[in-house]
């Protein structure tokens, strides 16, 4: 995984090749070591990006075109690079950044639309002054831009653009109220007032001074679902997984897989043992382990996969649990509060993982948001059918048949909202506030601005689209492909995958969800793969308990000093709330905290990261 960075100018900056190369120097990437920059004529230009190679390099870095003088950057992972570069006339291995500014050339900014799999790019077309950035279909890879006084930047990240001391660093507060509410509802915002975060699917267009950005591709479901069998379904969904497995796995790099057990990492795991056969070389994978934790402990699960061969696996028992991983936000390159508080659990393997010589890393993520899709909306679209009897069979088996009359209530519901999605909209109960202060929230209009940012769900289909796109669904890829990188490996996920969104959103919601059971279609399409053991579970692993213990191990201190010295915290968060949470904690006993959700710890590390945050960026 690469980075890039670039910024162009109307009047045009003789600083802007030196400016790039400060950008790019800025961001943590030990596996792409080098700069290479190129720089238009009279400096009205320049892209950059940091390179696997010596600096200058030019594999990886940016792609020219002298007839017309274009050029481009990527951070890419293209599917069938070598298909796309034969349609386009060029040679097979041409570099991602050459078929991105080929593509380009062919097809104008509707190239996006024609390119699959995890990247961000910039194009700049001195034909026209123009510069032309997109971003990937899910969100794999990062994308962050800015536009004042006849300037643009892009870049990979925050920090990069904000070398430029032109743009200042002024915190953006509807994204701070996001983050102490819990929930992203805009996906265009970064921390930073100035600086805008290029959604997933989104593309955008400068030129004059002017940005425009649009929506190239959102998940979409056919009016009608494709009529197919479970069986049918679960064939029709291994053959596409395997081939988004296969293109993961296309890549000069050591491959290795996150393996916890559950249903998402152990499908990948088999499926990558099943393609490459008894001959072929074994799997690395890397487990993390809990001795003396049973509720997030999964090797039982894990190791059942390990028993059908073909792997390579580690163990690793982390050697830290601290879930402040705002402490390391600056080693890791990312000027934005880093709330992630399984951070120090998955450092841990990674680290295991790159001294095993992994530059590409396989995990799980978005196999929940593809593949769960539950009762909300499906009881209403089966009550609105006419299908009662399949309703009530559903009814029957609803929370293992002890809530029969609720799912007749969700049901009914759901069918109202059906017939009358706008109409029902403000009935929606406003967001938990989470750790956002009372005044503040309304200061901001918070609640009735999330609910105006929240589409109408007629059905189970609109439902599940809606995870799929939701900016809370790649929130945690905006932290965690950033974090990777800086380790020196790059993340993948088999899972999100265009073909394999549109096929899952093709098929009946019967094929998800059947008796009470959920992820139905996946558990169906890993038979004879997956041990049944974990084919069948329906348990999950949960950190709530050492989220509890950890905290007011490692940040009562902390906590106690934000409390006492909130500064600028203290016009955004409840404080009043937050000292109630951290009594709570306090009050409890060990036996206690391990038996109990995690909510007010939630609160308090969200406030404790943003405080933090505030004191290390010297917002306050």
């Amino acid at each position: 995984m690469s980075a890039i960075a670039g910024v162009v100018s109307t009047a045009g900056r003789p600083d802007a090749g030196a400016l790039v190369a400060r950008m790019l120097g800025a961001l943590v990437r030990p596996a792409a070591p080098g700069v290479a920059v190129w720089t238009a004529e009279a400096g009205s230009a320049a892209l950059g990006a940091r390179v696997a190679g010596a600096a200058g390099s030019p594999a990886g870095g940016p792609a020219v075109h002298v007839a017309t003088g274009c050029a481009a950057v990527a951070d890419a992972r293209l599917d069938d690079p070598d298909d796309l570069a034969a349609v386009l006339g060029q040679p097979a291995g041409t570099a991602a950044a050459a078929l991105v500014l080929h593509a380009y050339l062919a097809w104008g900014t509707a190239c996006v639309e024609r390119i699959d799999g995890d990247f961000a790019f910039a194009v700049w077309d001195p034909r026209d002054r123009s510069l032309f950035a997109a971003r990937d279909r899910f969100g794999m890879r990062p994308l962050v831009y800015a536009a004042c006084g006849g300037t643009a930047w892009v870049g990979s990240q925050p920090r990069a653009l904000l070398q430029d001391p032109a743009l200042p660093r002024r915190p953006d507060e509807w994204r701070v109220a996001e983050f102490l509410n819990g929930n992203v509802f805009d996906g265009a915002r970064s921390f930073f007032e100035d600086i805008h975060r290029l959604p997933p699917g989104n593309a955008l267009r400068w030129s004059g001074g002017t940005v425009r950005t649009w929506s190239y591709w959102r998940p979409r479901a056919p009016r009608t679902p494709t009529a197919r069998s479970l069986g049918e379904a679960a064939e029709a969904f291994r053959e596409t997984f395997d081939r988004s497995v296969l293109r993961r796995l296309d890549t000069p790099q050591t491959v290795g897989a996150a393996l916890s057990g559950g249903l998402d990492s152990s499908s990948i795991v088999t499926t990558v043992r099943t393609l490459r056969g008894p001959d072929g070389p074994p799997l690395q994978t890397f487990t993390a382990v809990y001795p003396g934790m049973p509720l997030a402990d999964e090797r039982a699960f894990s190791l059942a996969v390990e028993a059908g061969g073909g792997l390579a696996p580690h163990s690793v028992a982390p050697f830290a649990y601290s879930p402040i991983a705002e402490h390391d936000a600056d080693a890791l390159g990312i000027d934005e509060p880093l709330y992630m508080p399984t951070w120090a659990m998955e450092q841990t393997v990674l680290h295991v993982a790159r001294d095993a010589g992994i530059g590409v890393y396989l995990s799980g993520h978005g196999g929940d948001h593809l593949l769960t899709t539950g009762p909300d909306g499906y009881f209403g679209d089966l009550l609105r059918c006419g299908r009662w009897v399949r309703l009530a069979r559903e009814a029957r088996s609803y929370r293992g048949g002890s809530a029969v009359r609720e799912a007749l209530s969700v049901a009914a519901r759901d069918a109202v909202r059906a017939v009358v999605p706008a109409a029902v909209r403000h009935l929606r109960p406003p967001p938990e506030p989470g750790a956002l202060a009372p005044e503040f929230a309304r200061r901001l209009h918070f609640a009735e601005r999330a609910r105006a940012l929240a589409p109408p769900l007629r059905n189970a289909v609109d439902r599940h689209v809606e995870v799929l796109h939701h900016p809370n669904t790649h929130d945690g890829l905006d932290r965690m492909v950033p974090a990777t990188a800086a380790i020196g490996i790059t993340f993948v996920s088999p899972f999100w995958d265009r073909a394999l969104a549109e096929l899952c959103l093709s098929l009946p919601r019967d094929v998800f969800y059947r008796d009470g059971v959920d992820r139905v279609l996946i558990r169906e399409a890993m038979a004879g793969r997956l041990p049944e053991a974990v084919r069948h579970r329906r348990s999950k692993a949960t950190f709530d308990p050492l989220l509890n213990l950890t905290l007011l191990r490692d940040g009562r201190e902390e906590i106690a000093a934000m409390l006492d010295g909130p500064g600028l915290l203290a016009e955004w968060a409840d404080l009043g709330g937050l000292h109630s949470s951290a009594a709570r904690l306090t009050d409890r006993s060990d036996d206690a905290l391990a038996q109990s959700g995690s909510r007010d710890a939630r609160h308090l590390l969200r406030a404790l990261t943003l405080w933090l945050w505030i004191r290390r960026t010297r917002m306050g």
